[in-house]
């Protein structure tokens, strides 16, 4: 399972790279969806939509993407992968990690991309735009755990 997962990691980002259409849609569940940092565009509930940045983001950029490592957990349902960005037209490049939700067919169901950058207090909570949180069951509002009291204890 975790060299299934690893597998359609590497190949996601040959699609993107490439601009495969076919190689591209075999990869992803029907319903997937991929989420982008709020403010952002996306995020992208269908696989066309997503195709079409991606390729557009190649022509008009000469863009690409190295795949650096991919961490895979044991049962092969998420993997981690870290990548740069390399936007030659733009003379930029940047650095993230996407995480991958698999089904248990092997094809990709989600994606979240989180960038290697600073935080900005300006937007409000720094999150992916569009991701249910509360229905994913991560924690929603704030609490205290963690936090000294008055006393620094």
């Amino acid at each position: 399972m975790q060299e299934r997962a690893e597998q359609a990691v590497k190949a996601y980002f040959d699609a993107c790279n490439s601009g495969d259409r076919d190689a591209f849609y075999r990869l992803f569940e029907p319903d997937a969806c991929h989420f982008l940092p709020k403010g952002m565009f996306g995020p992208f509930r269908d696989i066309e939509s997503l195709f079409d940045q991606w390729r557009r983001d190649v022509i008009d950029n000469g863009s690409y993407w190295l795949l650096d490592a991919v961490f895979v957990n044991p049962n092969g349902q998420m993997a981690c992968a870290e990548w740069t960005a390399v936007k030659p037209a733009q003379d930029i490049h940047f650095r993230g990690v996407d995480i991958f939700a698999f089904s248990p067919e092997g094809r990709i169901r989600e994606v979240r991309v989180y960038y290697a950058a600073p935080r900005d207090p300006t937007i409000g909570p720094n999150e992916l735009g569009g991701f249910d949180y509360a229905a994913a069951g991560w924690s929603v509002s704030p609490d205290r755990r963690g936090q000294l009291s008055e006393d620094g204890v």
